[in-house]
């Protein structure tokens, strides 16, 4: 992170939102997707938005961080752990923004439900359910399915599932599907 401070300064703010030209991605976005906590709290600090998005999906840098795979960790709980700390660091940036980062307008998918489908843990999932507004755990998909749909299909493990099944039920500020 020590080099991403010498490339940002006043005259170079364009920069910050710059995408290339494969995907649209920015550089916080990269700096997110390689699981660099130091440079994506460098980026923020210099004003890169966390509400930008990319591709075809419209992802944002809180999907590209559930995403994070991290080649060089071997323990799952150790992935988990990596992309709460990148979580953490994007929640630093403006409550607005967060809050509509997490609502994820035009995507498929929210962030949160990204992470039940990726089989999150119960901190990772309680993280994003701390978000300024709740209205991205009363998302639904295109082909109408809830937070709680998708907690309850079969994704990569069935106890992360009963966990966002378990906190979603607990959620007061969930709407009534009946």
């Amino acid at each position: 992170a020590k080099d991403v401070p010498l490339l940002v300064n006043d005259s170079n703010d364009a920069l910050l939102e710059s995408t290339n030209k494969d995907n649209g991605v920015t550089p916080l976005m990269a700096a997110t997707s390689a699981g660099d906590v130091d440079k994506v709290r460098c980026l923020l600090q210099a004003g890169c938005k966390v509400t930008t998005t990319c591709g075809p999906l419209h992802w944002g840098p809180f999907h590209l961080a559930l995403s994070y795979q991290g080649a060089q960790i071997s323990k799952e709980e150790d992935r988990w752990q990596k992309i709460r700390e990148l979580i953490l660091v994007l929640k630093e940036a403006p409550a607005e923004d967060v809050a509509t980062a997490l609502q994820a307008e035009g995507a498929e998918h929210t962030p949160f439900m990204v992470a039940l489908q990726r089989g999150a843990d119960k901190e990772t999932l309680a993280l994003l359910m701390s978000e300024p507004s709740t209205t991205s755990l009363q998302a639904r998909d295109s082909e109408l399915n809830s937070c709680l749909h998708i907690a309850v299909k079969k994704s990569v493990s069935l106890s992360s599932n009963l966990a966002g099944v378990q906190l979603l039920l607990e959620d007061p500020n969930l709407p009534d599907e009946s």
